[in-house]
């Protein structure tokens, strides 16, 4: 079975990546178990799932960290995801 990737709709009316471009690649490749393709594709899926897997631990030990652990986790997830956009900016990768 093939998979067909939808398009992004700011790349297609812009030309230029936005964040979140190079997610459904990325996820792809975390289900194939290619954690390092993924992670070079887009950080976040393979951030999200540790970030949950450390969550989940935290909430079955009935931490009370565990909501401090998912606000830094989101924080994290969000500054590397734009540290990730800044980075492809400054290496001319996201425009055509």
């Amino acid at each position: 079975m093939e998979f067909t990737l939808l398009p992004c709709p700011f790349k297609v009316l812009t030309g230029c990546d936005c964040p979140a471009c190079g997610l459904q690649r990325s996820v792809l490749h975390l289900f194939q178990g290619e954690w390092g393709r993924s992670f070079e594709l887009h950080p976040a899926p393979v951030e999200l799932l540790g970030m949950t897997v450390i969550w989940i631990l935290f909430r079955r030990l009935n931490s009370p960290w565990a909501p401090m652990v998912l606000r830094w986790g989101s924080l994290l997830l969000a500054a590397s995801t734009l540290l990730f956009y800044a980075l492809k900016l400054t290496n001319g990768a996201c425009c055509e």
